[in-house]
């Protein structure tokens, strides 16, 4: 498990939940008059990571609900954060779509573990 965080708001990343990313290179064809198309070079894509992140007491996050709040605080401020997951910083990130789901809960309904899939956008 590594421990992450945005901007100041804590999250976990269980080892069986985890991290992706994606990088876009895009072109253009370009026709000719004779021959085969040329590409050119358009420019680059922001960098987009994906991490599924958990907010559970097991972790070290004493109130799971109040540590999403936190988290959905930031996604709806929409300014860039620093997004550190473990040892490594991956730079400015803006929260672009997040999906969650309480996967356990008190008898009383209070949220112990709150799983999220959660898409970031580079802050360019």
């Amino acid at each position: 498990m590594a421990i992450g965080s945005f901007g100041d708001v804590s999250f976990e990343v269980p080892e069986t939940l985890g991290v992706s990313g994606e990088y876009g290179f895009p072109f253009v064809q370009v026709s000719k008059v004779s021959g085969y198309p040329a590409l050119q070079v358009v420019g680059e894509e922001l960098a987009t990571v994906q991490v599924r992140l958990r907010f559970s007491e097991n972790y070290n996050i004493p109130n799971p609900q109040a540590g999403f709040d936190n988290f959905l605080i930031a996604a709806s401020a929409r300014a860039p954060r620093q997004l550190n997951i473990g040892k490594q910083t991956y730079g400015l990130y803006v929260i672009e779509r997040l999906r969650w789901e309480v996967t356990e809960m008190t008898d009383q309904g209070d949220a112990l573990v709150i799983d999220c899939t959660v898409n970031f956008l580079q802050s360019q």
